[in-house]
């Protein structure tokens, strides 16, 4: 499956008249862990050899070396700043350096920077075209993961509970079936009763009984616990893979709520800003931060690989919407 159909269609575009002699810049938006990077991969075999690929993180002075490309993609725009005095001498030489520059530049920026760099540094007056990645829906999550897979390779077996409400003994499900000489599924209907006590059913009785194909209560669950960021999709999916079964109770979901400080809080924020950051990157920013790194990660919501800091994907979520209600990203 190849879910960047529409920005392919839209570069395409932006290279077709830049031939014809009109530039339009191009920023790539995403969360963190969206893949942005398989998008570049298909942007420079579209671009080659015109052009060349610099991450920002490499670019000691905040501009790229001298070069005959006329196409410039600069991965990680979000790596040429800290948010700190002095920590926006990079990024600002680099926007002049555009602002100067005949050369069509093509960067892609995790989103939590790109809006904070667009109040600041009014980003978006030298990037006319700025691809945002959206969310998955459940069913573009269920298209994309099963396209791996054979029709019939796995097996969706069980409908779940919602959190905190007791199992009722009664339930209108659906059962695939398939047909293996036409290739074909189709789902039947199936009255389970499971019932130790009779005193079990009195609570089900009125309420509606709603039909649910396993299959469709896992994709929906993953969209849920993921926001619709396909990286982190694809962390939950390994997690509740018992190959070749799948059930959606396997997908465990944190309802626990986020409890920090402004000052912790804070620093998880940069952590998400940046998808990933050097521990010395973040004292530079805060201070301190070896009290603050450790409850985090103790509390779940960030991994350390030696200094390198990063949101932990199962947790994202939860990070991202305990960042928004505090006003902390946008």
């Amino acid at each position: 499956m190849d879910r960047f159909n529409e920005q392919k269609d839209r570069i395409q575009q932006v290279l077709t008249d830049f031939q014809d002699g009109r530039r339009s810049n191009v920023a790539i938006v995403s969360e963190p862990f969206y893949g942005d990077g398989i998008l570049l991969d298909q942007i420079e075999e579209m671009v080659y050899p015109r052009s060349i690929r610099l991450k920002a993180s490499g670019l000691a002075d905040g501009w790229p070396p001298e070069t005959d490309k006329s196409i410039v993609i600069v991965q990680d725009l979000h790596h040429l700043y800290l948010r700190r005095i002095g920590g926006f001498e990079k990024i600002n030489r680099f926007l002049d350096g555009i602002s100067t520059s005949s050369d069509l530049f093509i960067i892609t920026c995790n989103s939590f920077s790109w809006k904070y760099l667009d109040r600041v540094c009014n980003i978006k007056r030298l990037f006319p075209v700025v691809l945002e990645l959206p969310s998955l829906t459940s069913s573009q999550i269920r298209d994309l993961l099963l396209s791996e897979y054979r029709e019939d390779e796995l097996n969706f077996e069980v409908a779940e509970t919602p959190p905190g409400e007791k199992p009722c003994p009664v339930r209108l499900s659906k059962k695939e079936v398939l047909i293996k000489p036409l290739g074909k599924r189709f789902y039947r209907p199936s009255l389970e009763i499971q019932v130790r006590d009779v005193r079990d059913i009195l609570p089900c009785i009125g309420k509606k009984v709603e039909m649910s194909s396993p299959r469709d209560l896992v994709f929906e669950k993953l969209a849920r616990m993921s926001g619709g960021n396909p990286g982190v999709v694809e962390v939950l999916w390994r997690g509740a893979m018992e190959y070749p079964n799948v059930r959606a109770d396997m997908l465990k979901e944190d309802s626990s709520g986020v409890d920090l400080d402004y000052d912790h809080s804070f620093i998880l924020s940069i952590i998400l800003s940046m998808g990933i950051i050097r521990r010395d990157g973040l004292a530079q920013i805060a201070g301190p931060v070896d009290e603050a790194l450790y409850v985090l990660k103790d509390r779940g919501l960030i991994t350390r690989d030696g200094d390198s800091c990063s949101i932990r994907m199962e947790s994202f979520k939860k990070v991202v919407d305990h960042l928004k209600r505090n006003r902390l990203v946008s």
